[in-house]
């Protein structure tokens, strides 16, 4: 259940406060992928596991702290 958390917190050596709720209206039951259905209609593979993109989404984040808002007004898109 806290796979992504854990995995996360242990290559990125940070800690992310969490608290167990209730689901709210319109939150997902349960969510997963299966790879395999890309493959098939898309010709694409995974090449990359679970710690990889861990790392790479907080080393994109810490090199872009306010997220897309530079190329959105450069392309004169309001965020």
């Amino acid at each position: 259940m806290f796979e992504v958390l854990r995995t996360f917190e242990n290559i990125n050596k940070v800690k992310i406060p969490f608290e167990v709720v209730n689901r709210r209206a319109g939150d997902a039951a349960v969510s997963f992928a299966d790879t395999q259905v890309a493959e098939r209609f898309l010709s694409w593979r995974a090449s990359r596991g679970l710690e990889a993109m861990c790392r790479d989404s907080w080393h994109w984040q810490g090199k872009n702290p306010d997220g897309f808002a530079e190329q959105t007004a450069e392309a004169g898109i309001s965020a």
